[in-house]
């Protein structure tokens, strides 16, 4: 068995050989120099306007003389609008299309450049092969038209749709860029990759992209690019709305507020708020036990809060009074050993002179 080392350089620009087996292209075949002479410039660089933040970018391919262009559904969402650059060598060219086509399943979108007679690629007729030579186009991480090679690695399905599984390299950015075939066709455009993985990278194949262009030619209008539900409420927003519901007494909904607002930012500087706010609600609806455990979560918080860590105590110690007086004094009596200056400390004597413990 023979084996060749091949360092960084030699990998893009030449072939290995491995086990005595030649990788070099066979008759019929194109070379990643040829099919990137040739077929680059189908490849459009798409930015995508998104509402307050800084634009996406996203690749596309040229499937037809009069200027339609495939691309993700993914990579659409949530746009203002979209520029697709073409990019040939030193020339470059910049549009505003249109959205004729979107579907989300298929992860397919179909956009409508002003222009015709644009050089373009050709969709792929005959099966895909696995183990068959692919490379993939795109513009990952805004890298303008980067090639990479690989093999068909098999053909999966879920949930109905079916993709092409690959392993020529793509990074964030080569969404709806072109995978050929070593033949010039295109097989399908890339999709998605499995993150922590090694190169499991996924393309919608050329039947389902021939099924979306023959959708969008049959559009007479135009579609407006699909915006994304804002999941995450301002931070603020959702604080003070649940501060209302409680001094409003709808403690059920302002609990449940709280709760939202620590799920979506447990890091804020009011996230302790809110857990002690959770407790005041408890201790409100007199269900002391879980006061007692929301206000022992505030004290075990990962950073030490001034004046909110020994009002914890102390409401901690109140919420155990109503079922377990000795805990209340054990909770009151570390208040004031930890926090003697404090306000809270200060109710805690006159809880325990209150109850003759001091």
């Amino acid at each position: 068995m023979t084996t060749q080392f091949c360092g960084l350089v030699a990998l893009l620009l030449t072939a290995c050989t491995l086990n005595g087996q030649s990788s070099q292209v066979t008759a019929g075949e194109l070379s990643a120099e040829e099919s990137f002479d040739r077929f680059a410039r189908g490849i459009l660089f798409l930015t995508c306007d998104v509402p307050g933040s800084e634009s996406k970018q996203a690749s596309g391919v040229l499937v037809s003389d009069d200027g339609f262009v495939i691309t993700n559904a993914h990579a659409v969402e949530g746009c203002r609008g979209v520029t697709a650059t073409y990019m040939n060598k030193a020339v470059r060219r910049s549009y505003s299309p249109v959205l004729r086509h979107y579907d989300k399943p298929t992860d397919t979108a179909v956009l409508k450049l002003p222009e015709w007679n644009i050089e373009h690629l050709e969709l792929a007729t005959r099966p895909v092969r696995v183990g068959e030579r692919v490379y993939s186009i795109g513009n990952p991480r805004g890298l303008e038209q980067s090639i990479s090679e690989g093999i068909v690695s098999g053909q999966r399905e879920e949930a109905g749709v079916a993709w092409i599984q690959h392993s020529a390299p793509i990074s964030p950015g080569s969404s709806g860029g072109a995978l050929l075939s070593s033949r010039g066709e295109l097989r399908g455009i890339n999709a998605f990759l499995l993150k922590e993985s090694q190169n499991l990278n996924f393309a919608v194949p050329s039947d389902a992209l021939a099924r979306a262009l023959s959708a969008a030619r049959a559009r007479n209008d135009n579609l407006n690019y699909p915006q994304i539900p804002n999941a995450q409420p301002p931070a603020a927003t959702l604080f003070n709305s649940a501060v209302s519901d409680e001094n409003n007494g709808q403690l059920d909904r302002a609990i449940s507020g709280y709760q939202n607002f620590i799920k979506f930012y447990p890091d804020n500087p009011n996230a302790a708020r809110a857990k002690y706010n959770i407790g005041h609600c408890h201790y409100t609806q007199q269900r002391f036990d879980q006061a007692a455990e929301d206000f022992q979560k505030v004290i075990e918080g990962y950073r030490e809060e001034p004046t909110l860590t020994p009002q914890a105590y102390f409401m901690k110690g109140m919420s155990l009074k109503n079922f377990n007086k000795e805990a209340a004094v054990a909770t009151w009596k570390q208040l004031v050993a930890r926090y003697p200056f404090t306000d809270a400390a200060v109710q805690a004597n006159e809880q325990l002179r209150a109850v003759g413990r001091r």
